[in-house]
């Protein structure tokens, strides 16, 4: 009787070793899509050309027209003469001065915020644009006694993404992906693509959407993760959720995210 329980024991104990190895969750990190830290690269001779002058406003476009502060911002669009800047270019301007940074990219959906409290205006540039892709620059700009704009640092779209890989992890149950912040459960995706043969062996990715909003005190960075697939060339997104975190960026280009 005793040999028999013994028996039952060591049964019912290996059934649940067995049980709790197959159920162990494999977490992977995210994979990065940027793969170097100058996206966008210089401008254009065209833009840098026109921007050694006075350019003419009607050339541009007002992404900021702080009156209160006495600062507009104004992206280039045109060199003229149907000669596109590319997405390049901005101009700078307080109380009259202007400021020129042909290299900096705003892109097709630049914004710009002046924090009058602690002296620093804010910019935010497309890096890299396209079908599915938005992929920003955060800018921290500063103003010296003679109303001259500085740009003080940045942060580059691949140091952000960086800075996210070390914090985002992925497992994987049948159709449904579990995201990872520091290795604690934060979202669950059920996926909904049945054409494009299954998951890839490096299934979530980041990069290609990585976008600012720059309204509040703090700049916050919104990401979405894509999805890789054993077919197709792209990323979807049909079924993942676009996740932010909160910027602490200083003069010395050091950033945290919480």
């Amino acid at each position: 009787m005793r040999q028999w329980m013994y028996a039952a024991i060591l049964m019912i104990c290996g059934m649940t070793i067995t049980s709790c190895s197959e159920n162990k969750v494999t977490e992977k990190a995210v994979c990065g899509t940027i793969d170097s830290t100058d996206v966008a690269g210089e401008a254009p001779e065209a833009v840098k050309a026109i921007m050694q002058g006075d350019v003419d406003s009607t050339l541009c476009e007002t992404t900021l027209n702080d009156a209160e502060n006495g600062i507009r911002v104004l992206s280039l669009i045109t060199c003229g003469n149907d000669v596109s800047a590319e997405g390049y270019g901005i101009i700078v301007c307080r109380n009259g001065v202007k400021t020129m940074f042909p290299n900096i990219r705003h892109g097709r959906m630049p914004q710009a915020r002046y924090d009058a409290e602690d002296g620093v205006l804010w910019f935010v540039g497309g890096d890299a644009e396209g079908t599915g892709v938005q992929t920003d620059r955060l800018y921290k700009l500063r103003f010296d006694d003679k109303s001259n704009a500085t740009v003080v640092t940045s942060i580059a779209p691949y140091d952000m993404q960086q800075e996210l890989i070390k914090r985002l992890s992925y497992s994987i149950s049948g159709e449904q992906i579990v995201l990872y912040t520091n290795h604690v459960p934060t979202d669950t995706m059920t996926n909904t693509v049945s054409d494009m043969g299954g998951f890839d062996d490096d299934a979530l990715w980041i990069g290609e959407q990585l976008t600012y909003d720059i309204d509040g005190k703090s700049p916050v960075v919104k990401f979405t993760p894509g999805v890789k697939f054993v077919t197709g060339l792209v990323l979807t997104y049909d079924d993942t959720p676009t996740l932010s975190a909160r910027v602490n960026l200083d003069d010395n280009g050091t950033f945290t995210i919480e």
